[in-house]
This record gives structure tokens, C-alpha cells and sequence, in this order.
């Protein structure tokens, strides 16, 4: 709908009729709000997880200060195949290693999940909150991270998985609550 650009992946289709973003790939995609670029403040957005035959995946929010190869900071939620159908939330800051939190057990195959990422860009603090969709928000985060980069980033949904076959996922209810250089807005995307 001209709103989104895929940066990365197969490919991505608006759905007119169920107003979401569909993601359909063999690995990973990220697809961005085009110009889009936030200080402070939180993102949040409606996906579902995969099928239980997939025992590795992803969804989460890439932040990056720029295009593909800029420094980056991912966080999110994963299964791994050593421990299928359990869904952790993570974060990696750029060049370090993957830091897992404690299992979330109301996410399962085939879950519609919400993850809102808050950000305190004056205090270097990232909040991540993941729960089913028929849930309510948990009172703390899932998984907390610091890193110290003040500026301006691109939020960046992503989704990926090692089945090695074409799948397709979806996002939708996009809601952003964010602050930019030129100021503090809150405005929900479809």
C-alpha cells in the first residue's frame, strides 16, 4: 500500500481484507515503515508464530541507524530446535552474542502474539513485552537491554524460520507511540 518497503526477504503483500502485512519467505524478512525513524518511545505490532513443524524462529524488531550493514540491535522472541515449541524473548546488542530470557508460556505454535518494545533512548533502556493477542500486557518486561546509542533509529518488524520452504506469516496493528527529532507523536499504521 506504499507505505512499507521490504529490506530484506521474499516478499511482503498487503491483505486489503484482513488490513495486515504478509510476509512470506524461505528464511527471514524485514520490511520497514518507509522514512520512518524514531528517538524515544514505544513500537508495537500484532504476528503470529509458525506452524509446530517449524522448530526454529523469530519475530522481533531490528533497530538500525541506517540500511542493511549499519549497526544493528535485534530483540524479539525465538524457539530454538533444541527446545521446540518454547518461545523465549532475546536481544542481541550489535557485536555481541544472543541473551535469552525466561520461557513465555502462554506462546505456542500458531499464536497470535503482540510484541511492544519500549524505548528510553535518554537512559540507553529497551523494554520488551511479548503476550498472546487474547492476553493482557504483562505487568513487567519479558526481557530488558541496555545499550547506549541515543540517536534516531528505524524499527524494523522481522520474522524468520529454518524450514527451508516458503511460509507465510503475517503483521498487523501496527501502533506507534514515538518521539523524533521533530517531535512526539502517536499515530496507529494498518
Amino acid at each position: 500500500n506504499g507505505r512499507y518497503n521490504k529490506v530484506y526477504g521474499s516478499s511482503i503483500a498487503y491483505d486489503e481484507v484482513n488490513h495486515c502485512m504478509n510476509l512470506t519467505n524461505t528464511d527471514s524478512t524485514f520490511v520497514s515503515l518507509k522514512s520512518y525513524k524514531f528517538v524515544s518511545g514505544s513500537f508495537r505490532f500484532k504476528t503470529k508464530t509458525y506452524a509446530a513443524d517449524v522448530t526454529q524462529s523469530r519475530h522481533g524488531l531490528t533497530l538500525r541507524r541506517g540500511d542493511l550493514g549499519t549497526e544493528e540491535f535485534i530483540i524479539g522472541v525465538s524457539q530454538y530446535s533444541t527446545n521446540p515449541g518454547v518461545f523465549k524473548p532475546f536481544y542481541r546488542l550489535p557485536g555481541v552474542g544472543y541473551v535469552h530470557g525466561d520461557a513465555i508460556p502462554d506462546i505456542a505454535a500458531e499464536t497470535e502474539v503482540v510484541l511492544e518494545l519500549e524505548r528510553d533512548a535518554e537512559h540507553g533502556v529497551y523494554y520488551l513485552y511479548a503476550y498472546p493477542s487474547s492476553g493482557t500486557k504483562p505487568a513487567t518486561p519479558n526481557i530488558k537491554a541496555f545499550w547506549n546509542y541515543s540517536g534516531e533509529l528505524y524499527f524494523i518488524p522481522f520474522v524468520n524460520h529454518n524450514a527451508g520452504v516458503l511460509l507465510t506469516t503475517y503483521i498487523t496493528d501496527i501502533s506507534i507511540r514515538a518521539e523524533s527529532i521533530v517531535g512526539r507523536t502517536n499515530v496507529e499504521v494498518t
